[in-house]
């Protein structure tokens, strides 16, 4: 049987029912969405990280091309 190895875990992050959790024994972050765990080692963490921000940025850009391309139909539509 293998010995139990006790984690020395904190909360780093929480907001609006997400949470981030570091074991400190084991170098391991545990994102909680809900009833959802993932457990990342630090470098995957920043991997998740730099992803997110990329897609947001990218959602960002969609929506102002969207909002843009809306503008310039209703202004086109107004000189009708």
């Amino acid at each position: 049987m293998q010995d139990e190895i006790n984690c020395n875990k904190s909360i780093i992050a929480n907001h609006s029912g997400l949470k981030v959790v570091y074991c400190e024994t084991h170098k391991v972050a545990e994102l909680i969405l809900g009833g959802i765990s993932l457990r990342l080692d630090l470098d995957n963490l920043q991997n998740l990280k730099e992803l997110l921000n990329m897609a947001y940025q990218n959602l960002h850009l969609i929506s102002g091309s969207q909002n843009a391309y809306e503008e310039l139909m209703s202004r086109l539509k107004k000189v009708n």
